[in-house]
């Protein structure tokens, strides 16, 4: 299928438009774009693809929402993990550590290392006095702002209680869809008591998006997720393999095919209550 995608028409969408309309541009053919959608008959997407393709038919391809992101990952992976590794540094630069230290850093600290060295070598006693002061001071304040927030604390109520009565009374059709993000890496000997805990959950089927976030060559970890069978609206997303591997990354990978209201994310040693989801919804 991603051999017959004109190439062309995908340049003209994002990764985001496909996930947020659940579709993308096939071919063009005699003035009819054929689409291929996983929610076919929808106005908004009918609407969207008309007006950036300037065409007045729309021919829908069904296909599923397993398909749609296999081919849609395939055609975007690389985009989408430079976004995830290099993402925050292309929109606040200063909120980056991709930089680790500015040009008015490094000069400040080159000019504090200048007048340290040259304190100390006429006056060492009186620079070591003023360091170890500076240090007490530090810490006094540090300690005394944990004991204020501890304190604080204490007073305030951190439990939201949630009855067995208000979790009967939602109406299944008013839940959201939930994604549940799980980044696993090296994980093999736990990914049958975390998948088998992840089936428990007391939500809607159809509103619980699954995404397991895997690692390019971590075969054994995917062989192990295979062998628990998991749900078929579950997706595996292998990542290209690339240094770092990090949650972080693996985060911003999934997040780019995630289509949930509500997003959560689980360690691969979690386990959970299975009203765990309904009593977030509850909360927020």
């Amino acid at each position: 299928m991603k051999h017959n995608i004109d190439t062309k028409l995908i340049a003209k969408v994002t990764h985001e438009e496909i996930m947020r309309y659940l579709a993308m541009p096939y071919r063009i053919k005699d003035g009819v774009l054929s689409i291929l959608t996983a929610e076919p008959k929808d106005r908004g997407t009918s609407l969207f693809f008309r007006r950036r393709f300037e065409v007045d038919t729309i021919n829908e391809i069904v296909i599923t929402n397993l398909d749609l992101t296999r081919v849609s990952e395939e055609l975007y992976r690389y985009r989408i993990l430079d976004t995830s590794i290099h993402g925050l540094f292309y929109r606040n630069p200063d909120e980056s550590a991709q930089r680790v230290l500015t040009r008015p850093q490094i000069v400040l600290f080159i000019l504090f290392f200048c007048v340290s060295a040259f304190w100390i070598y006429y006056s060492s006693t009186s620079f070591f006095i003023l360091l170890l002061l500076l240090i007490q001071i530090f810490y006094v304040v540090t300690v005394t702002f944990r004991v204020i927030v501890s304190i604080y604390g204490l007073g305030r109520k951190l439990i939201t209680p949630i009855t067995t009565k208000e979790l009967n009374a939602i109406d299944q059709k008013d839940l959201p869809v939930y994604t549940i993000l799980l980044p696993v890496y090296k994980d093999a000997g736990v990914m049958g008591t975390l998948i088998k805990a992840l089936k428990k959950f007391d939500y809607p089927k159809d509103k619980l998006d699954i995404i397991l976030l895997l690692e390019e060559g971590d075969e054994e970890t995917i062989e192990a997720a295979k062998r628990e069978r998991p749900p078929a609206n579950w997706r595996f997303i292998s990542m290209p393999d690339s240094l770092l591997k990090t949650k972080p990354k693996a985060l911003n990978y999934g997040l780019h095919f995630a289509r949930g209201d509500y997003h959560n994310i689980y360690d691969a040693e979690d386990i959970s209550d299975p009203d765990q989801l309904k009593k977030a919804v509850i909360s927020f």
